[in-house]
């Protein structure tokens, strides 16, 4: 609400154009950090239902509210099940990448992914409305009256091919079959075919630590982009000198709370590991100070629902080592 009411605010209706997707750029950075959080969590808890993927063998039968579907979902074979979290983690770990990619095409095939699990969540479980909410941020990602077929507005067939939408998908889908063979593998035991998280926390801390260091000052680059797009676009379909100012002021007011938000947001994604925690990232010390004082608010914080899977027994030592087989409680 908070990243909307400053980013999505009346008062940008000075902008020229009604085609503005600066402010969305903080609402798909949320959604990123929601959906990229809940997955790395979940292995650096080190969590056995979710290290063996066995999670969903659990789930249907000890969440707090299962929905009419849960008791069917829980009868599924055990491979499909173990399929399904692994899916989990795809979507919820590399492919949120894709929610903050600079390509329409890539966003719109993140959001649809994470529509689809939200859609099977609540299909199967009540959360009320937390799903929704999701799927709401995911609205972000999707352009609005801009026409998507690029290719046809630049020259050369080189610069087409490049640009074609259709070249995108297929590269966005071969970013997702590269990720899930990078954290799944899949194994014959005796003649019978079992999926295994190929990751553990200490390779799930690695991919942290090389990735968010460049994707958080990526969005700052976009968002900042875009602003310079809509300021060029108010220079020349504007009329007038004092409409060209006031649409030049408001995205550069826009621009500096969407950078403000996506910095607050950014703070706690830096305490996923010590490393990270040590280092940040480049520009991070600017927003540290302002998040010191923004977190007493609870404009922003981490994320680890589901880190542990609900209603598991524990292990006979401290914490979850040891633990070898869950029992339903």
């Amino acid at each position: 609400g908070f990243v909307t009411a400053l980013c999505c605010a009346p008062w940008l209706k000075l902008r020229p154009n009604n085609n503005n997707d600066i402010g969305a750029w903080p609402v798909r950075f949320l959604l990123f950090k929601l959906m990229f959080m809940s997955g790395v969590v979940k292995i650096q808890a080190n969590c056995p239902t979710w290290l063996n993927l066995t999670a969903l063998e659990y789930h249907f039968a000890t969440q707090c509210l299962p929905g009419p579907l849960a008791f069917h979902a829980h009868q599924l074979h055990p491979f499909f099940l173990r399929l399904s979290v692994a899916a989990t983690f795809v979507i919820e770990i590399p492919a949120a990448f894709l929610l903050i990619a600079p390509l329409a095409s890539f966003r719109t095939v993140g959001a649809w992914l994470q529509i689809v699990l939200q859609l099977v969540i609540i299909a199967t479980g009540n959360y009320t409305f937390f799903n929704l909410l999701t799927i709401a941020l995911c609205l972000a990602c999707f352009e609005r009256g801009r026409d998507t077929s690029d290719s046809e507005q630049v020259s050369g067939p080189t610069l087409a091919l490049l640009t074609s939408t259709r070249l995108q998908y297929i590269a966005c889908l071969g970013f997702l079959l590269w990720a899930a063979a990078d954290i799944c593998q899949f194994e014959s035991v005796g003649g019978r075919w079992n999926v295994k998280l190929a990751w553990n926390k200490a390779d799930t801390d690695e991919y942290i630590n090389n990735t968010l260091p460049f994707a958080i000052p990526a969005v700052f680059l976009f968002t900042g982009l875009s602003c310079i797009r809509h300021i060029f676009d108010a220079f020349s379909r504007a009329d007038g000198e004092r409409k060209r100012a006031l649409g030049s002021v408001s995205y550069i007011m826009q621009l500096t709370a969407c950078c403000l938000c996506v910095g607050i947001l950014s703070i706690p994604m830096t305490d996923l590991t010590p490393k990270l925690a040590a280092s940040k990232y480049f520009g991070s010390q600017l927003f540290q100070p302002i998040w010191l004082h923004a977190r007493q608010y609870h404009l922003s914080s981490g994320y680890g629902l589901f880190r542990r899977m609900t209603g598991v027994g524990r292990a006979s030592g401290a914490g979850w080592a040891g633990l070898g087989e869950p029992s339903v409680v």
